[in-house]
């Protein structure tokens, strides 16, 4: 009885210490680099003085160069603050998932975070990521205990969350726009005070608004580095199943297909668990259901849609939206009703996830692991 009431703390704990193993001896991995000379550049005042030349707004440059004044620009240092955004955000899916389903479904998930070779990796990276990651759970915690009570306490901090995003990565604005159609859908649908959050909406964009004449100078940094598919031929409907292969799976496609052609296998039944997890969440509860599904395909929407016109995609900048991919993937699991078959699904995953992270392990000791990967 006593080790049940400690299940969370050991689940942070696992997370920890998987997201520590090796972590010292991990070789750069790609433009960890740049997040520190952004973060160098913003404590000598660099740069405000070409700001143009920068590629996204300097709320994360902040974090890395205030670690870096307490710690002597210790690259561990700033390895060791991701891991904690890492194990953060391992305790708020916790919490959302509690607040939406049960305690014991969101320690389940929780677990599946913590073990996750894709997350793994993020929270060991310096870049703003897995920083983004904890930002959008927080405002999704948020934005439902918004939803569900009605306190406009809830809007005050959640307008703080919104502007801190979108100056830690401009995507960021995705999700809120996100927020905002899943807020007019429940006005339209049930009980919602949408003028409230109108108000929250309209102080996030004035806020925002001000980053936008230095936005357009930065484009034209921005767009060219952000190409990293072309867009313009058949890869263009390659973008979605891209994202959630790299979600489930982890490593590239080129690897894959090289050395563990099995994954498709292993990624076609995680993605017709997760999808399974989407329908049956749609029609049990409509709330819930619109609320996950949108916060999570929304966004991905969105990016698909603008890089079809600019050549802006990356999957890593989805890479924040993974914990909603992960909580519908465990509705998927749950909605299994053979037990032994729900059983089955749940150690292929987890013995998948480990077998990645043995990988992944293994191959980030070597220079130049990231294009095995592909982070």
């Amino acid at each position: 009885m006593q080790l049940k009431k400690h299940w969370l703390l050991l689940i942070l704990l696992l997370a920890l210490f998987l997201r520590l193993y090796h972590l010292d001896s991990k070789a750069p991995g790609t433009d960890e680099q740049w997040s520190i000379v952004y973060a160098e550049d913003t404590l000598s005042g660099k740069y405000y003085e070409t700001i143009e030349e920068y590629t996204y707004p300097p709320i994360f440059n902040y974090v890395l160069a205030f670690t870096m004044q307490l710690t002597g620009k210790s690259h561990y240092a700033l390895q060791f603050l991701m891991v904690l955004f890492g194990v953060l955000s391992v305790y708020l899916v916790y919490l959302l998932t509690k607040e939406l389903f049960t305690k014991k479904i969101a320690l389940l998930t929780a677990f599946l975070l913590a073990i996750n070779p894709f997350h793994i990796m993020y929270s060991q990276h310096i870049r703003s990521y897995i920083f983004l990651m904890v930002l959008f759970l927080l405002a999704t915690l948020l934005f439902y205990y918004y939803i569900k009570t009605n306190k406009v306490n809830y809007l005050y901090w959640l307008t703080l969350v919104y502007v801190i995003s979108f100056y830690t990565h401009v995507f960021a604005a995705f999700y809120v726009i996100t927020h905002f159609i899943i807020a007019f859908i429940l006005y339209c649908t049930k009980s919602f005070k949408l003028k409230p959050y109108l108000i929250s909406m309209g102080v996030t964009t004035l806020l925002c608004a001000l980053w936008l004449p230095i936005l357009f100078q930065q484009a034209t940094t921005f767009v060219p580095a952000a190409a990293t598919l072309d867009l313009l031929g058949i890869h263009n409907w390659y973008i979605i199943p891209h994202i959630f292969y790299k979600y489930a799976m982890t490593v590239d496609v080129s690897t894959t297909l090289t050395n563990f052609s099995y994954f498709f296998i292993l990624f076609g039944i995680i993605s017709i668990v997760f999808l399974h997890g989407c329908y049956t969440l749609l029609n049990k509860n409509t709330t819930k259901g619109v609320f996950l599904v949108l916060s999570l395909f929304l966004p991905i929407g969105i990016l698909v849609f603008l890089s079809f016109i600019f050549p802006l995609y990356s999957f890593r900048y989805s890479v924040y939206l993974f914990p909603i991919y992960l909580l519908l993937l465990v509705q998927g699991i749950e909605a299994i009703q053979h037990k032994l078959l729900k059983k089955s699904v749940l150690l292929l995953t987890i013995l998948t996830w480990f077998s990645l992270l043995i990988y992944y392990y293994t191959i980030s000791l070597e220079p130049k692991w990231n294009i095995a990967i592909a982070i």
